[in-house]
């Protein structure tokens, strides 16, 4: 064989070789796209449940402050009957 087909050869299995490392390292890099990919699903999903327990949370908070706003219209109404019942007995 000659020199320069030794070289080449060389060098191809060089080239080779480093296909070789290079295809390994983009199986890891893709398998840790997954596992990310994966990971972000999850993420995904719990910030949806967040998102609707911040909802639930923010629907029964209006209705409490309904609920209060009622109520105190209702303490409202008796304190004016109780003030008029007052008003009657003191005039008799």
């Amino acid at each position: 064989m000659e020199g320069w087909e030794k070289k080449l050869e060389e060098q191809n299995s060089h080239l080779k070789a480093e296909l070789e490392s290079t295809c390994a390292d983009l199986k890891l890099v893709n398998n840790d796209l997954d596992s990310i990919h994966s990971e972000l699903g999850i993420i995904c999903s719990e910030l949806a449940s967040v998102h609707a327990d911040k909802e639930s949370t923010e629907w029964i908070i209006e209705i409490q402050e309904s609920q209060i706003q009622r109520k105190r219209h209702e303490a409202s109404q008796l304190w004016k009957e109780q003030d008029n019942c007052l008003g009657e007995l003191e005039e008799e």
